[in-house]
């Protein structure tokens, strides 16, 4: 025997051989179970398992990262046991308030290709707890499949098929021929009118003609090497003209079809005009019960007391505005050294002004002295050997915080060099009243008295205060604070006051800061 004649059998030996090999190793890989630590064996369930089976793979950014156990029918439902890489974590997600798990591992059932193999596709999820043997995963993400996917293109096929027949209905009847012979007259007339315009307008034809010869010679220069596209579309342009005129001459049936249909429409339109006529209808008998003041749009047109009442609403509410608008807004920061105790306090204020004479003043005190509370507590003890069964515990606590003054204040003025006016309310945490005597123009120089903290010491605290104006916004104090008690004090300082003119100024300077 020749070495020849041995060949083809030993190539064939050969392909047994490496089939039978890949073979094996494909079975391997089907039965092998996941790479990676020991896989971790979950759940899903699925309304629809169709396409999937038994050692289907599991896929995670197109990477094999498990496969599918198992396949039972559970409540209805398809249930797919998974086993997933253990090297993976998968997370169970949280539920909302609203029922719904999100932020969880999701599955969703694919196909490699069109008509290829179902598998399924894995996210991880980032949320919740590690999903462990025996857990489910919540999120199953709806996936649409081969079947429902024909059934949409066989609901378009019979669209498609239904248009055509409407088509043959319109052309294929011995009306829509005629009324075709009509268009064609009417074709034939607006050809020799044509005529007869070109016949009339030939100089400016011709001369279009060579602009458009100039710019078809242009065209060619630049379409050369696309003839052969060009030479295309003009024959797929020829076969649908020839589709176009197979269609008209079997089809003109459908005209007289078309015409019943607008002799219908223009019915449904006259329905429609008698709809509204009684609509309008309705609309006049509604205003004519309103003309005549029935019911309770018809009462508030035509009472005369609605009116002038809406009238005097608006007054009122026009006067609030008013005043609302004309209320002054002025903000103080003021600075005291006080001489004894060698400290400053610092002063912020806002004054809220509805006219000259009267004023509410917001400030708080930054006061070196602290904010002194004083706790008073009656005592009774059970002990037989103390002489005092009861006595009292005074506590006197102090705190550096700021002290809160509110006032309502109110001027009278003499003439315009002199003006006097008093206040009352919360001074430094403590209730209080004082006085006040504005002296020359502008009420420039102002002398005020308070009385106040009448239960910390042994009489209450008086304070005189001296300001004078001597810029448009800034002006000088001074003064002796706790006259009668041994505490007094001397202090002097300055400060600043500004209105909402001048805030509007500021503001339209430098601007408003962004966020």
């Amino acid at each position: 025997m020749k070495l020849a004649d041995l060949a083809t059998p030993f190539r064939v030996g050969l392909l047994v051989i490496a089939g039978i090999v890949a073979t094996m190793y494909m079975f391997t890989q089907v039965s092998s179970k996941p790479e990676g630590d020991e896989g971790v064996e979950v759940f899903v369930m699925l309304d629809n398992a169709s396409g999937l089976a038994e050692q289907s793979f599991i896929a995670m950014a197109g990477i094999q990262v498990g496969r599918i156990q198992k396949i039972s029918l559970a409540d209805g439902r398809a249930r797919i046991d998974l086993s997933v890489r253990g090297d993976i974590p998968i997370y169970q997600g949280v539920l909302g308030e609203d029922g719904v798990w999100r932020n969880g591992a999701t599955v969703q059932a694919k196909q490699v290709s069109f008509i290829g193999d179902y598998f399924l596709e894995l996210t991880p999820g980032i949320d919740g707890k590690r999903l462990e043997d025996g857990d489910e995963i919540k999120i199953v993400v709806s996936s649409t499949s081969v079947d429902e996917i024909m059934a949409k293109m066989n609901d378009i096929a019979t669209d498609i098929s239904k248009v055509t027949n409407s088509l043959a209905e319109v052309f294929g009847s011995d009306e829509g021929k005629e009324s075709l012979k009509e268009l064609l007259v009417n074709l034939q007339v607006m050809v020799e009118s044509l005529n007869q315009f070109v016949g009339e307008n030939t100089p400016k034809l011709d001369r279009i003609l060579s602009n458009v010869d100039n710019i078809a010679a242009d065209f060619e220069a630049l379409s050369g090497p696309s003839a052969e596209s060009v030479e295309n579309i003009l024959r797929d342009t020829e076969a649908i003209v020839q589709e176009v005129r197979f269609i008209v001459g079997q089809s003109s049936t459908d005209l007289q079809s078309g015409l019943g249909t607008l002799k219908g429409t223009l019915s449904r339109l006259q329905a429609t005009l008698d709809s509204l006529n009684y609509s309008l209808q309705n609309v006049q008998d509604i205003t004519d019960k309103i003309n005549e003041g029935e019911g309770t749009l018809g009462e508030l047109v035509n009472n005369p007391a609605i009116a002038q009442r809406t009238e005097e609403i608006l007054t009122d509410a026009g006067d609030l505005l008013g005043r609302v608008t004309k209320l002054k807004t002025i903000i103080e920061l003021r600075t005291e050294y006080h001489a004894r105790n060698s400290q400053f306090k610092n002063i912020i204020g806002l004054r809220l002004k509805p006219n000259e004479d009267k004023y509410y003043l917001i400030e708080l005190v930054d006061d070196y002295r602290g904010f002194t509370e004083i706790y008073t507590t009656d005592v009774n003890t059970t002990n037989a050997d103390d002489p005092d069964a009861q006595f009292r515990e005074t506590r006197v606590e102090t705190t550096d915080r700021f002290k809160v003054s509110l006032l309502y204040g109110q001027a009278f003025e003499i003439n315009p060099w002199l003006a006097i006016g008093g206040r009352f309310g919360l001074i430094e945490s403590t209730g209080g009243v004082g006085a006040e005597l504005f002296l020359l123009p502008d009420r420039a120089l102002m002398v005020q008295a308070d009385v106040f903290s009448f239960s910390y010491d042994i009489n209450p605290r008086v304070r005189t205060t001296a300001t004078l104006d001597f810029l448009t916004h800034f002006y000088i104090a001074a003064g002796v604070d706790d006259i009668f008690n041994d505490r007094t004090e001397y202090f002097f300082g300055g400060g600043l006051r500004f209105d909402d003119e001048d805030l509007k100024a500021i503001l339209t300077t430098t601007g408003v800061p962004s966020p």
